[in-house]
C-alpha cells in the first residue's frame, strides 16, 4: 500500500482556494486505486473538513502543521496524534505581543482564539480571507494564560514579522518549532509538531513504509514532511527554499492543475 500526502494552500487549493473537478476527479482516480490519499496544512481540522467531503469519506488529516493528526472511524474522525505548545512559551508570546500592531491566533481544543484588538483587525481579516475559519474573540488574550494551545501564529506586516522571525529563532530556535507558512504568517508550535511528525503518525497507523509515502507542497512547513517521505514533489509556484529540498519540481503549478499532469507520470510508477 502507498500514501500520497498534499498540502493544501498553495498546493492542492488553487489561488481562489478552490479544488478544481479536474483534481477531484484525479484525487477519485487515486482512492480507487487503492492509495491512501492525505491532506496536510496549517489549519484547524474544521476548516479542513469541507475540501475533503465529497472527494474520499474518512480522509486522513495532519492539521496545524502536525500538531494534531487525525484519521477515520467509524464513529468519525478519531484523533491519532497531539501535542501542545508548552505553557512557558504561550504565556511569553501573548505577553510581547500585547498592545502591538499584528494580530496573535491561538489555537485551543479545535478552536481559534483572537483578542478584539483595532491595530490588529486588518491581519485578522486577511487570515478569514485566507482561511475562511471562525474567530472566537476574547477581550484579552490573558484569559488564556496558563493553557497549553496546539499553535500560536503571529498575522502582520510581512517586515514586522521579518524581524520577529529573526529575534525568535535566535531566542526558541531549539526549543520551539518556528516556521514561516507565508509572508505574514510566523507560526510557534511545540519541537514535535510539524508535517513530518504527522506524516510519521499516519504512515505507522496504516502501516504503511515511509519510503512508499509521495507528497506534494510549496512553503516552509512542508520541507518536515519532504524529509520523512519517500519522493517529494515541490509544485511550481512553490518556493526556492521548498524547491531545493524536493526530490522533483513540478512544470505545473496549483493554477494549473499540476495533479493531473503528474498523476499520469506517477500511476506508472506506483
Amino acid at each position: 500500500m502507498k500514501m500520497i500526502a498534499f498540502d493544501l494552500d498553495g498546493t492542492l487549493l488553487n489561488s481562489r482556494k478552490n479544488i478544481t473537478q479536474a483534481t477531484k476527479q484525479i484525487l477519485k482516480e487515486i482512492s480507487e486505486s487503492g492509495v491512501v490519499i492525505a491532506f496536510a496544512s496549517g489549519r484547524l481540522c474544521s476548516s479542513m473538513l469541507k475540501y475533503a467531503t465529497g472527494i474520499k469519506h474518512k480522509i486522513p488529516l495532519i492539521t496545524l502543521n502536525g500538531a494534531e493528526v487525525f484519521i477515520g472511524s467509524e464513529n468519525g474522525l478519531q484523533q491519532l496524534y497531539k501535542i501542545t505548545l508548552p505553557q512557558k512559551y504561550a504565556d511569553y508570546l501573548i505577553q510581547y505581543a500585547k498592545g502591538k500592531g499584528f494580530a496573535v491566533n491561538y489555537y485551543l481544543d479545535g478552536r481559534l482564539y483572537a483578542e478584539k484588538n483595532e491595530k490588529a483587525r486588518q491581519w485578522i481579516d486577511l487570515y478569514v480571507q485566507q482561511t475562511g475559519t471562525n474567530y472566537n474573540f476574547l477581550s484579552t488574550l490573558g484569559f488564556l494564560k496558563g493553557k497549553f494551545p496546539s499553535k500560536v501564529i503571529f498575522v502582520g506586516n510581512s517586515k514586522e514579522i521579518d524581524f520577529q522571525e529573526k529575534e525568535f529563532r535566535s531566542k526558541w530556535n531549539h526549543s520551539v518549532y518556528i516556521c514561516r507558512t507565508w509572508k505574514h504568517y510566523l507560526e510557534f508550535l511545540n519541537i514535535k509538531a510539524d508535517k513530518g511528525f504527522g506524516l510519521d503518525q499516519l504512515a505507522k497507523a496504516y502501516n504503511i513504509d515511509l519510503k512508499d509515502v509521495i507528497v506534494f507542497g510549496d512553503a516552509q512547513n512542508d520541507i518536515p514532511m519532504f524529509r520523512k517521505a519517500g519522493y517529494s514533489i515541490a509544485v511550481k509556484n512553490a518556493s526556492e527554499e521548498v524547491k531545493s529540498a524536493a526530490d522533483k519540481v513540478s512544470q505545473w503549478s496549483n493554477d494549473e492543475d499540476f495533479l493531473v499532469h503528474e498523476w499520469n507520470i506517477l500511476k506508472k510508477l506506483i
